[in-house]
């Protein structure tokens, strides 16, 4: 019988060991291409946030952890308990990071942002002003930030990443600029 019980804390373990190497590489490897995968096929360019990478790898950190519960916590109060927290907690940084994620197309721009669940959905026409701060290196121009600012004043701020590196900027001023939007680049001094 203890043969059989070492299998099955093995087993666990190496769950836990896998799910702890996954929080490493699935929000940027599998987490992304399952949106892209999944979002609306008539998509000009998809991005999400910084804070999806980190949510997801909480999320799969406290599954690992939860194995490591399962495995050696011998109390079985304590460990349900334990597991049924870990995992509560796991699930939502994982349907976090999942469901963190913006996307443009010919006739909007989605947002579902960081902690949220639910998307908001822009038309470009929605929009007054396209703003980008920029930064001259040594000759090169490089953008730092993208604000697109709401005809209500709400603003979307873009720090690096997907939306200030990718064509889908560009994009997304030219439908901005189209539908009457104002377009603002401004210098930030070193």
């Amino acid at each position: 019988m203890q043969g059989i019980y070492d299998q099955k804390k093995g087993i666990i373990l190496s769950l836990a060991v896998i799910s702890l190497i996954m929080a490493f590489i699935a929000p940027a490897a599998i987490f992304y291409p399952l949106k892209a995968g999944f979002i609306t096929l008539r998509n000009d360019g998809i991005g999400t946030s910084a804070w999806s990478i980190l949510t997801g790898g909480a999320g799969l950190i406290l599954l690992s952890l939860l194995f490591i519960v399962m495995a050696f916590v011998k109390k079985p109060v304590l460990k349900w308990v334990l597991a049924i927290v870990l995992f509560v907690f796991s699930t939502a940084g994982i349907l976090l990071s999942l469901r963190d994620y913006y996307y443009i197309t010919k006739d909007e721009f989605v947002m579902s942002g960081p902690f949220t669940l639910a998307a908001t959905d822009y038309a470009w026409s929605d929009f007054s002003k396209f703003e980008e701060e920029a930064r001259n290196v040594n000759g090169t121009v490089t953008i730092d930030k993208v604000i697109f600012t709401t005809k209500s004043g709400e603003l979307l701020e873009f720090q690096g990443g997907q939306m200030v590196k990718s064509t889908m900027k560009e994009t997304a001023k030219t439908r901005i600029q189209a539908a009457g939007g104002e377009i603002v680049r401004t210098f930030i001094e070193e």
